[in-house]
């Protein structure tokens, strides 16, 4: 999006765009990409998409951390299931909205 000038006038990218953070590039994505002119090429790109995704980069370290009795585990696992089918979803819906981009 970068590359392509769907970013609003003089704002360039904090740190690196390819190797960052997730929730850092994504905050950058939703506070300095232009969706307006975007939308032309990428009508699928939108705000709503990118903030679902940033939304769900918190819980991302969950599963590393060992809950501490059976029942928590079946509970985070329950939780984890959800979150990786929404995650899946998520991804399929953005790499749609990204084929225009041919990255």
């Amino acid at each position: 999006t970068f590359e392509k000038g769907f970013w609003k006038v003089n704002q360039m990218p904090r740190g690196n765009l390819e190797t960052g953070g997730w929730a850092n590039v994504l905050d950058q994505l939703l506070d300095k990409l232009n969706f307006t002119s975007c939308r032309a090429s990428c009508p699928l790109l939108s705000r709503e998409l990118v903030a679902q995704i940033r939304g769900i980069t918190g819980h991302r370290n969950e599963s590393g951390h060992k809950p501490k009795s059976k029942s928590e585990l079946i509970r985070r696992d329950r939780r984890l299931r959800t979150r990786f089918e929404t995650a899946a979803d998520l991804l399929l819906d953005l790499c749609n909205a990204a084929k225009p981009l041919r990255v």
